[in-house]
């Protein structure tokens, strides 16, 4: 006869739901890191302190021109590629970072391998280990060419205007619709026979600088200009105290064309007191 037999079975479960959220804000972290790498076309590299392996992504090396599918170069490799007159630099930062710097950010030049100099801006950090150890350090890079050479630019342009102002003795004041502030440079100010060291509002401008007979001309050319997308326009105010004439060309804010956004106009002025005087000396003669 069967004899009976009891079968035991022994179960045991875990809540795992704290753990899988972690899991898929992990994910959509990394992801969203990724496309910020790749929207800044920025370069990634990591070094292990301890075995001293380093790490370059593609877009590292592309932008260090290195060969994109050798090793990553080491740390006097990496050195040469930046230009002699940076070493330093990086070498300090470098130097820094190693001694516990929470992070660095530099700007620095280099030559690719067909002699273009770029130049590219990097950032590096410290991670360290559950003990607080440094262990890793870890960075990314980007080409900042473009900018620079903006920059550049932009230096040459205003040092050029600057000595066009100089040259023509031309003040330049902005005036902010709001909350309708006016700012002026010191050539402006003695053009409107103002004291540098104490500026004024705009209503205090045009009640105490421009004549009472030019204060309406003046106002409507200033709320046309802020109101309307058009070319700078020149108007003569003489001011008070000591009757000067005052040549002003004004240009509408760079967002004239949306009204809703309007922030600022600009104008240059020039004294042009004598040009009205011996224009008015000549009439004179001219009709004796």
């Amino acid at each position: 006869m069967p004899t009976a037999r009891a079968f035991a079975w022994l179960a045991r479960s875990w809540d795992i739901t704290d753990q899988k959220n972690a899991e898929a804000e992990q994910a959509r972290a990394l992801e969203r890191l990724t496309l910020a790498i790749e929207a800044g076309q920025f370069g990634v590299w990591e070094v292990d302190l301890a075995t001293g392996e380093r790490f370059w992504d593609r877009r590292t090396r592309e932008l260090y021109g290195v060969d994109p599918f050798g090793p990553s170069p080491n740390y006097e490799e990496w050195l040469l590629t930046v230009h002699p007159d940076d070493r330093d630099l990086m070498r300090a930062s470098t130097a820094l970072l190693m001694e516990g710097a929470c992070r660095s950010t530099n700007d620095f030049r280099l030559f690719w391998p067909n002699g273009e100099l770029r130049h590219l801006r990097g950032l590096a950090t410290l991670v360290r280990d559950t003990s607080g150890a440094p262990s890793r350090a870890v960075g990314i890079v980007a080409d900042v060419t473009d900018a620079k050479i903006a920059e550049a630019e932009l230096a040459r342009l205003t040092e050029r205007m600057t000595l066009a102002l100089r040259a023509g003795q031309l003040g330049v004041w902005e005036l902010i619709s709001q909350p309708g502030e006016r700012l002026s440079d010191e050539t402006t100010m003695r053009h409107y026979g103002v004291d540098p060291a104490n500026p004024i509002q705009a209503q205090e401008w045009i009640e105490q600088c421009i004549h009472p007979e030019d204060r309406d001309v003046l106002v409507q050319a200033i709320s046309d200009t802020m109101n309307s997308p058009t070319p700078p326009r020149p108007n003569s105010a003489p001011s008070g105290r000591t009757e000067r004439f005052i040549f002003c060309a004004i240009s509408p804010p760079p967002c004239a064309t949306a009204p809703a956004r309007l922030s600022a106009s600009s104008e240059i002025c020039q004294d042009v007191t004598s040009v009205r005087e011996m224009a008015q000396h000549l009439e004179e003669e001219r009709q004796r």
